[in-house]
């Protein structure tokens, strides 16, 4: 039987090929052209040697390469959201900034990914903060693409459900 990660990733993996087409070209024009850098730079690192190096990158750097490997390269680099989620409460400012000016479903649903993460890894107690769990709610209902927004929907139900002891 597989476990409630796998499965996690496989629909994840279904509904990002279901949606590729409207994912790709729904993409923030500046961070495209960034991904360009980075497909032809840390995506041509032997995928091993890919988690040293990347965090080894400052914040800016580690956010564009794993929106890039969620957004432009197939199959997706999901493993790139555990290790930005191991930033912890040092990426929080960060990423709801980022959050509040994310436009597009795939980049929304990319940072709640790593919220996800960090909620996963216990590295920062997401539900806890009121201001972020009422920024990703606001976020999550600009959604457009309804098979997108369930899935993210249910990580946001998760992160809500507080850390387990």
């Amino acid at each position: 039987m597989w476990s409630v990660r796998t499965n996690c990733i496989v629909v994840f993996l279904i509904v990002y090929i279901l949606s590729h087409s409207a994912c790709s070209t729904a993409m923030d024009p500046i961070l495209r052209k960034q991904c360009d850098v980075w497909v032809k730079t840390f995506y041509k690192i032997p995928s091993k040697e890919r988690p040293n190096r990347f965090v080894n990158y400052n914040m800016e750097d580690q956010y564009a390469i794993f929106i890039c490997g969620n957004e432009v390269i197939h199959p997706p680099a999901m493993y790139t959201a555990e290790l930005f989620a191991m930033n912890g409460k040092t990426a929080i400012d960060f990423l709801k900034a980022k959050l509040s000016q994310a436009k597009y479903d795939p980049t929304i649903r990319d940072i709640i990914l790593v919220f996800r993460e960090m909620h996963r890894q216990r590295n920062y107690n997401v539900s806890s903060d009121s201001d972020l769990m009422r920024l990703i709610t606001e976020r999550v209902e600009l959604m457009k693409q309804k098979g997108w927004k369930e899935i993210v929907e249910k990580w946001v139900a998760e992160i809500q459900q507080g850390w387990k002891e």
